[in-house]
């Protein structure tokens, strides 16, 4: 990714269907919606996509994503 960026969220997608692929190792999640003018989802960097714990839609303008995290040492 050019800007280093871990997760970004996007939005107005138009994707009707879940989506969840890779893309230059980087994962593409586009999660599904009821009208063709909305849509929502994330792009994950290769670095933190085995992270990804879930994701889920609120409804047509709100997603949720929730990551790992590594327990930090004692």
């Amino acid at each position: 990714m050019k800007y280093k960026l871990d997760v970004i969220c996007i939005q107005e997608t138009k994707i009707k269907e879940l989506l969840n692929i890779d893309i230059e190792g980087n994962r593409l999640i586009c999660l599904e919606t009821n009208t063709p003018h909305h849509g929502k989802g994330f792009m994950v960097s290769k670095k933190r996509k085995n992270n990804i714990y879930k994701f889920w839609s609120v409804n047509d303008r709100i997603a949720v994503y929730s990551s790992k995290q590594k327990s930090p040492k004692s």
